[in-house]
């Protein structure tokens, strides 16, 4: 089987790989939205006054979420644990399953991306074979287990216990398919490992160069996804610090709010009372005129002297009252004015809690930015991918164009193989060394192989950067 069939399969399951790591992060991205939008209208509810506290307390609802980001990393964690487990038994123990490495020695290359496992043989070569697509359903399954707990957690605490058990089970079942498919893959291999253990020796240098390379491009891979990871983790960590810092300032407002009815309250309270003594002021005075009307009209000195002292008598009494009054009212105003100074430092409060909500919506528009940059990095580092699989492709033209465009070769209607290849050029170089000792010996003026060898590579680079 040719050397590129093996570089083109890696390539393709370092790409399924990506995928499915980009997807994963793709979905931790909405698990954040989503509570970026929870947030949100809460903040709104508690703006416009018109939403009610909810049931559960607020330390209740940040362990829940606590609990739920944990579940999705846990789930996460274990899905790419398991992965790399199930490909590490099939390249120790299964062997290549007989339809698809058929189709690849035939020259038939898939139109989808497959995954390729590299399976040792001891008498010959790794030969690439498409793995099974079990792991990464029971991925896809996994990575949906955050999701299933966010929508859990708002219905309550009851249902925690059901989410744990959901992963378990999917292990499980995971765990049984890819044991029964490696089984089988094992049985019906065992032909073609004595088939291949007469291979030479010879083919697995390059083989194992192209290993190397694929190892070292996926450690590069690995790299990236931690670095990913981490990033997401901060993400999370920030989110936690501005809900916690949310929670606190919805409560001091809330409390502000109730202080601030309560103060009300008195003040009208107060009001009412003030107009109560106002109201009487005005009938005592009322009664005193008409007393004094009254007693004007009398004519007889004693009667009248006898009425003005039991007038001078409610008069000391009336006075005594109002002057308790007076005494009332300058109460009253001293505590309105300080019941008038705590409703400003109150709003005060409210204004600065106001502003202190308008950063935290600051920060989550800038978590918004950095989430879309790393979006814009995974978009780059696809195309990157795709870039060099069309160059490797270009290359592969180009030396099979360059090889047998010559006059003289053998036009294979069969696959095209490395040793057809090789022989060709070396057909090539000897037929050129050939020609130039006969030149020589004729006497003919030649330039030497050495000048004429560095020109030409000079060309077949200037002609690939074309």
């Amino acid at each position: 089987m040719p050397w590129y069939l093996s570089v083109i399969h890696e390539k393709d399951h370092c790409l399924s790989e990506l995928e499915i790591q980009v997807q994963k992060k793709d979905e931790e991205i909405l698990l954040l939205q989503e509570e970026r939008e929870a947030l949100k209208t809460q903040l709104k509810c508690l703006l416009k006054g018109k939403g009610q506290e909810a049931s559960m307390s607020p330390g209740r609802r940040e362990r829940l979420s606590d609990a739920s980001l944990k579940l999705g990393r846990l789930s996460l964690l274990k899905a790419f644990s398991r992965d790399e487990e199930l490909q590490h038994w099939q390249q120790a123990d299964a062997p290549p399953l007989p339809g698809s490495c058929s189709s690849l020695e035939g020259g038939v290359l898939p139109s989808a991306p497959a995954v390729s496992i590299r399976v040792p043989h001891p008498g010959g070569a790794p030969q690439p074979c498409p793995a099974p697509a079990l792991p990464i359903s029971q991925m896809q399954e996994e990575s949906a287990a955050p999701e299933r707990g966010k929508e859990l957690d708002l219905g309550g605490g009851e249902e925690d216990e059901g989410l744990e058990g959901e992963p378990k089970g999917v292990e499980d079942t995971g765990a049984r398919g890819g044991v029964s498919q490696m089984g089988a893959v094992h049985e019906e291999g065992c032909k073609e490992e004595e088939e291949e253990r007469e291979l030479p020796e010879e083919e697995e240098i390059p083989r194992r160069s192209a290993s190397s390379l694929a190892e070292s491009f996926e450690e590069e891979l690995l790299a990236q996804l931690e670095e990913y990871e981490q990033v997401i983790l901060d993400f999370q960590f920030n989110l936690e610090a501005t809900r916690t810092r949310y929670s606190l300032a919805t409560g001091v407002i809330a409390s502000l709010q109730q202080q601030l009815d309560f103060q009300e309250s008195q003040l009208r309270k107060i009001n009412r009372e003030n107009e109560m003594l106002q109201k009487e002021l005005r009938e005592r005075k009322q009664q005193l005129q008409a007393m004094t009307d009254k007693f004007s009209n009398l004519r007889e000195d004693k009667k009248h002297q006898e009425m003005m002292g039991l007038i001078e008598k409610d008069n000391q009494l009336l006075r005594q009252q109002v002057s308790k009054l007076e005494r009332k009212l300058t109460k009253r105003d001293r505590v309105i004015s300080e019941l008038d100074t705590k409703v400003s430092q109150l709003q005060e409060q409210v204004e600065l809690d106001q502003n202190h909500l308008q950063r935290w919506k600051q920060l989550q528009e800038d978590l918004q930015s950095k989430k879309e940059m790393i979006q814009e990095s995974e978009q780059q580092v696809r195309v990157a991918l795709e870039s060099s699989q069309s160059r490797l492709e270009r290359l592969r033209n180009k030396i099979i164009q360059a090889t047998f465009s010559i006059t003289g070769t053998k036009s294979l209607v069969n696959e095209i193989s490395d040793n057809d290849i090789l022989e060709a050029l070396q057909r090539i170089i000897s037929e050129r060394s050939d020609y130039y000792n006969q030149l020589k010996q004729k006497g003919v003026k030649v330039p030497p192989l050495q000048q004429s060898e560095t020109f030409l590579p000079s060309k077949t680079k200037k002609g690939t950067s074309k």
